[in-house]
């Protein structure tokens, strides 16, 4: 799978995954009358050209055919400047579950507030505000620490240690961090957290993760052996070694998450710990702000 198209369409896949599973998850019957107007989805990336916006209204049948779907205006403001557009829709079926997307094509700025307002031709609404995260700021110290384990592995610059920062990261904001690495003929790429992940220095606006290249290894690989069941994963044996990789390029890409994106137990992306994320007025869904980028480096195979 191209990484690169996967996290590019990363705020698509959580609006999609929310979506499709919160039908289940709150135990929406979708022939009841609701109260609330409309379920809304959106995820924006300031680093995406177009980011889009999902709604449905939540008084229309579920398999409802699109021809009888009342027509929706949702508009797309920049709270900073006053700046407002009418966005045009596209219906989208997902299974016979007919919803609205709208392209979002604004560049988004940061430390700013982008309000959405969904309104029905009977004059209901619905109304959402992501914020957007500042600049962040990453960086590695590639010089790192020697840490040989005495496991016997001759490489040593497989354990050497990098302290990986993230800078600008305001209280309530979180770093999600991927590494990318060549095995096999293909680039994988795994969410950093076995060993260790970005954590916040105490009263900074820094996080930081200590990592090896074996450590990173391992939330591709990771050990399966019983027997360390109960040692710290920092002191694993190698599962896949440094250079039995196809190159020694390692690629790190991170997710910036505003404070919109409040996750229950501080740890997995899943639908259950958003749904208190991002609140939707006169709705339910999830409306929020992010950034991303990545950069590589090399280590001595």
């Amino acid at each position: 799978m191209d990484f690169k198209l996967l996290f590019k369409a990363l705020p698509i896949f959580f609006i999609g995954v929310l979506f499709n599973t919160g039908c289940e998850n709150r135990a929406i019957d979708p022939f009841e009358d609701r109260t609330d107007v409309f379920s809304i989805y959106g995820a924006l990336n300031m680093q995406d050209s177009v980011n889009t916006v999902r709604v449905k209204n939540t008084q229309t049948y579920l398999l409802q055919d699109s021809a009888d779907i009342k027509p929706m205006t949702l508009s797309f403001e920049n709270m900073e400047s006053g700046n407002t557009d009418v966005l045009d829709p596209m219906i989208i079926n997902f299974n016979g579950n007919y919803t609205y997307n709208y392209p979002i094509r604004e560049d988004l700025k940061p430390e700013q507030k982008y309000k959405i307002t969904v309104t029905d031709p009977d004059g209901k609404r619905s109304t959402a505000v992501a914020t957007m995260p500042g600049i962040t700021i990453p960086a590695v110290d590639t010089l790192g620490i020697n840490n040989d384990t005495g496991f016997g592995e001759p490489d040593t610059e497989c354990f050497t240690e990098h302290t990986f920062l993230f800078t600008n990261v305001k209280e309530d904001e979180q770093i999600f961090m991927f590494s990318g690495i060549e095995y096999n003929g293909r680039k994988i790429w795994a969410r950093t957290r076995t060993v260790d992940a970005p954590t916040r220095i105490a009263n900074t606006d820094t996080l930081s993760a200590l990592l090896s290249v074996k450590h990173l290894i391992f939330d591709h690989f990771p050990l399966s052996d019983e027997r360390y069941v109960h040692v710290n994963p920092r002191y694993w044996p190698s599962t896949v070694h440094c250079r039995e990789l196809d190159s020694n390029e390692i690629t790190i890409r991170y997710f910036h998450l505003s404070a919109d994106w409040k996750f229950l137990d501080g740890e997995d992306i899943s639908t259950d710990n958003l749904f208190d994320s991002g609140v939707v007025d006169n709705g339910i869904g999830f409306f929020g702000g992010m950034n991303s980028g990545e950069y590589s480096y090399h280590f001595k195979q």
